[in-house]
């Protein structure tokens, strides 16, 4: 019985085998697309979590905790505590925000420098406009002299007639905050690209 049931279904499979290869592939279709669709809205729903922003250079943008920046004992900012912690407070809130070239306030966006003018003001201290202009109004510091709250400058990072074609805020522990091409966040100054374009530190006077 079993024997001729089994012959017969093998028959059937012969003279069907190509609407049944139609089916399966169907079927796996299906069941491929119920699965990727699973893993793409658990992908994005961890994305919406935390998707730190590629800086461009290699780096990523972080959430920045003051309380991760000493600013007391050997290492306290020039700035002063309470100047430095204003400052910081600010910029926090714009970390992940686009760069926005001839940026310089929360209406318009942000670019390198308007960032760093606009930050420094909610703390009281005007500076000019353009990071050349800023690294002039600078008091020049060797990079072993700088600490959070300076001012860390790079030349050549675009065509220009200026020297001066990009800065940051100094955090300490190789860390600046700015506003590159891939936007406002945390990056350590001592990748290739940063490095090969540094042109020193800047202490802001006020």
């Amino acid at each position: 019985m079993a024997a001729t049931v089994t012959a017969k279904l093998a028959v059937y499979m012969m003279k069907n085998r190509q609407r049944i290869t139609i089916v399966i592939v169907f079927a796996l279709s299906v069941m491929a697309g119920l699965l990727l669709g699973s893993y793409t809205s658990q992908h994005q729903a961890m994305g919406n979590i935390h998707s730190p922003a590629k800086t461009g250079k290699g780096e990523h943008a972080n959430n920045l905790k003051t309380s991760g920046t000493t600013v007391g004992g050997g290492n306290v900012s020039p700035l002063g505590e309470q100047t430095f912690t204003a400052m910081i407070t600010e910029a926090q809130k714009y970390i992940g925000w686009p760069y926005v070239w001839g940026g310089a306030n929360p209406t318009t966006g942000f670019d390198c420098s308007g960032f760093t003018q606009w930050t420094f003001a909610k703390a009281g201290i005007k500076l000019p406009r353009t990071a050349q202009e800023q690294y002039d109004a600078s008091l020049k510091i060797l990079p072993a002299e700088a600490k959070p709250g300076d001012l860390v400058f790079y030349t050549g990072t675009y065509a220009s007639d200026h020297f001066i074609t990009h800065i940051g805020i100094y955090l300490g522990k190789g860390k600046m905050l700015d506003s590159d091409d891939s936007g406002i966040g945390i990056h350590t100054i001592h990748s290739t690209y940063w490095k090969s374009h540094l042109a020193g530190f800047g202490r802001v006077l006020h």
